[in-house]
């Protein structure tokens, strides 16, 4: 009989603090592994054809990942309750669905990652260094990275703050990535940041990601 209580007591503190103590649980799964691979093909025939018309004829592997430090630095630094509300708000989306379409050996593939709720939060078109493509002059490579961002993530280009671009000549053509950040938002000391790249003349990959301190990151390690 005392088992019995014993074991009803802990259960139902688990069951009143499970979603206290793992922000996962905040998590509003509305796709899987399986349903979560037609919305990233779906994404990639609407807002990037070439990396859609790749696909035919490759592997497939998908993955659910999670950006580990980026959880572990709000954990610490705002709380369990906090990032649990960041989670359900969507704020920050640390969790998705990663898929991957390559062949062996072979540099070009495509990725794309999907959020449990199924909104793409990222994907990228791998080409290989000297495949061709056009020599763009930054203001046009960072009209096209901007041009993605407001089609495919409804992002305003007004409400984020531009950090830093880098180029990089192939032999074939010029290779851009523009990083961007989210204007008045903070999780101490931590920025959520934009990232896209164009390849040549096509903005071929984007990313989102939480900007830990690189001191923290150091004093952690």
């Amino acid at each position: 009989l005392a088992a019995v209580v014993l074991a009803a007591a802990a259960g139902s503190f688990a069951w009143f603090n499970y979603s206290r103590a793992f922000p996962e649980a905040h998590l509003a799964f509305v796709v899987n592994r399986t349903s979560s691979e037609p919305a990233a093909e779906t994404f990639l025939r609407k807002f990037d054809p070439g990396a859609a018309a790749a696909l035919a004829g490759r592997m497939h592997a998908a993955v659910f990942q999670v950006d580990e430090n980026a959880k572990v630095y709000l954990e610490r630094e705002l709380g369990l309750a906090k990032l649990g509300e960041l989670t359900r708000e969507r704020q920050v989306r640390l969790w998705s669905w990663a898929h991957r379409w390559f062949r062996p050996l072979a540099k070009e593939e495509v990725r794309v990652s999907v959020s449990p709720a199924g909104e793409v939060t990222g994907f990228a078109h791998l080409v290989p260094d000297d495949a061709a493509g056009a020599t763009l002059e930054e203001p046009a490579a960072r009209a096209a990275a901007e041009s993605l961002m407001a089609r495919a993530f409804k992002l305003d280009p007004a409400t984020l703050t531009f950090i830093e671009s880098k180029s990089e000549d192939r032999r074939h053509r010029r290779d851009w990535t523009f990083t961007f950040e989210r204007a008045g938002w903070k999780a101490k000391d931590a920025t959520y940041r934009m990232q896209v790249e164009v390849h040549g003349g096509e903005a071929a990959a984007y990313r989102e990601y939480l900007k830990v301190p690189d001191a923290w990151s150091q004093g952690y390690k």
